[in-house]
């Protein structure tokens, strides 16, 4: 394959039609979970709610005058980012691309259900690969791999994807937002850590980070909490 694949299907006109799309689809197709619960939650907003976004992404989004008035122009469940290489890309649980009064912008959300942001650096960093890669992530944050290694790998990688595809549409502005779909917030220490090692002050639980201009794209951290939807499995 000489190009990373960049052409999409046909329009979702209902939740159900996420589920083909997961890496897995059937085990991370069951009510409760991130994936169900995302895909209920954007796809009907998608279909019925203003600007295309559910209610409560469109009230984190009016704490910031760049973001009050955006609305979805179009997004892909599943999106697949290539980092410092073409292989094991980053799979963004949903990539937004929104239009702003002047301009675009990028959102990469990661759904949650109570789910982990998986191993800390120390524990994923075990071979030469990975090494190059950590100090490849590391690179374009600014930070030193040395004092990252109690820092969850995953959040790296989801929020190098927000600023890597604001650049290739051209955006100057992008958001990582997790949309946490559990009952309590959970592991957001995780996520508070992570924020302030990367130098993102305010990050916290419905709140939109300060932001800081990483590789020309200015880059938020958003944390926003949902709801359940009830029906079965294969609603």
């Amino acid at each position: 394959m000489r190009n990373y694949p960049t052409l999409y299907g046909s329009p979702l006109l209902a939740p159900a039609s996420v589920q083909p799309l997961l890496r897995d689809p059937i085990l991370h197709w069951k009510k409760g979970r991130s994936a169900y619960e995302g895909a209920h939650t954007w796809v009907t907003a998608n279909l019925q709610a203003p600007g295309g976004w559910p209610k409560e992404v469109r009230e984190l989004l009016a704490q910031s005058p760049d973001w009050a008035a955006a609305e979805v122009v179009t997004g892909f469940f599943e999106h697949a980012t290539a980092l410092d290489t073409a292989q094991r890309p980053t799979n963004s649980d949903l990539m937004i691309v929104a239009r702003m009064q002047s301009t675009l912008g990028v959102i990469a959300v990661e759904a949650k259900a109570g789910e982990t942001f998986g191993d800390t650096i120390t524990a994923w960093n075990t071979t030469p690969g990975r090494k190059s890669r950590l100090e490849w992530a590391c690179n374009f944050f600014g930070v030193a791999p040395h004092s990252c290694g109690a820092l969850r790998w995953q959040l790296f990688h989801r929020t190098t994807a927000a600023v890597l595809e604001a650049k290739r549409f051209l955006a100057p502005k992008a958001i990582m937002l997790v949309h946490d779909f559990a009952a309590e917030p959970c592991w957001v220490d995780d996520y508070r850590a992570f924020a302030h090692a990367l130098g993102f002050s305010e990050a916290d639980v419905d709140r939109l980070s300060a932001p800081r201009v990483i590789e020309g794209v200015s880059l938020q951290l958003g944390w926003v909490r949902g709801s359940h939807h009830g029906g079965s499995g294969n609603a």
